[in-house]
């Protein structure tokens, strides 16, 4: 797979699998008030999702969203050099978690404003675990890229 576009769509939603699980994990122990689902079904239906149905299409949002910050990371990757690809995975995704959460402050998003401390140190640490994912997966794909031989 050579297509850029592609391979950051992939790696970003690949990238997704891992804190999500940490996410969701967190959200059931109590460690945090608000799922990713949470966060998008908000963005999308104006409100938390409470249905099965409303939780699987936020979460089909977030993976979406995901793999487009994906594409986003790896045009963006050679331009700063294709180097340290973790470290700027986990730079990339705390300036979005910082972003996202800023915007929603500012626009006075209902449910995703006073969010107490638990929430937030979770949702920082499911960010990091993408940024880390998401520099790991898309070093794989390139150095898979660079080493194939042949059309």
């Amino acid at each position: 797979m050579k297509d850029r576009f592609i391979i950051g769509f992939v790696s970003g939603v690949i990238a997704g699998i891992l804190p999500n699980i940490f996410n969701w994990s967190a959200y059931h122990l109590h460690l945090s008030t608000l799922r990713w689902a949470d966060f998008m079904g908000a963005l999308v239906y104006g409100k938390k999702p409470v249905t099965i149905v409303e939780t699987y299409f936020a979460t089909v949002y977030v993976y979406f969203f995901l793999g487009l910050l994906g594409i986003l990371f790896s045009y963006l990757i050679p331009k700063i050099t294709s180097k340290n690809y973790l470290f700027k995975g986990v730079i990339f995704s705390l300036f979005i978690w910082f972003l996202a959460h800023t915007i929603t402050v500012l626009f006075k998003v209902p449910e995703l404003t006073n969010l107490p401390l638990k929430t937030a140190l979770s949702n920082s640490v499911s960010a990091i675990l993408w940024g880390l994912s998401l520099g790991y997966t898309l070093s794989w794909f390139d150095n898979r890229v660079k080493t194939k031989k042949g059309p």
